[in-house]
């Protein structure tokens, strides 16, 4: 019997570890994806900024602090026209940008 429970003890020291070598690799994977979201995350923003600034500058002529508060302003009251809500209400903070527009 004590041979047994040896054994059983053996067994689950070897799952055990099995668990921890798991854990460690999800724990790294998940890491990397985290990674990966957050670079996909600000290359998203720098091309819409760059978007921003393209818009900008092809309305505006430049891209100045001044052209691209009223281009915002008018992308909201635009937004507001089409909705009947006002951007705050629309835009979740993770979905506005940081404003560098001035990159090219």
């Amino acid at each position: 019997m004590e041979e047994k429970i040896q054994k059983w003890e053996e067994e689950i020291e070897k799952i055990t570890q099995r668990q921890k070598e798991m854990n460690a690799k999800y724990t790294e994977q998940i890491r990397e994806l985290r990674k990966k979201i957050e670079n996909a995350k600000q290359q998203l923003l720098v091309q819409n900024n760059e978007m921003i600034a393209d818009a900008v500058r092809t309305i505006y002529g430049e891209v100045t602090e001044e052209n691209i508060e009223s281009f915002k302003a008018t992308m909201q009251s635009l937004l507001e026209q089409k909705t009947g809500s006002t951007p705050a209400e629309e835009v979740k903070p993770e979905q506005q940008t940081a404003g560098n527009y001035f990159q090219r």
